[in-house]
């Protein structure tokens, strides 16, 4: 009897090892996907900072006053 008590600990025990790999996966592909957002947001943020030091750089010397 002995061993049909310790069959459904061993099942459990193996969804339960089952089940937090699973999570285990999960939380793993969901940092993914946040590290991926992260590095598109931070590119997007240089780009932007860019565009804005282009924008500066483009009225400069457009106009020269030489009176002195």
């Amino acid at each position: 009897m002995s061993a049909s008590c310790s069959a459904p600990s061993a099942a459990g025990a193996s969804q339960l090892s089952q089940a937090l790999l699973g999570q285990q996966i999960s939380i793993g592909v969901t940092r993914l996907a946040l590290n991926a957002q992260q590095q598109q947001g931070d590119a997007a943020n240089q780009l932007l900072a860019s565009a804005a030091q282009l924008s500066q750089a483009i009225g400069k010397g457009q106009q020269f006053d030489a009176v002195g």
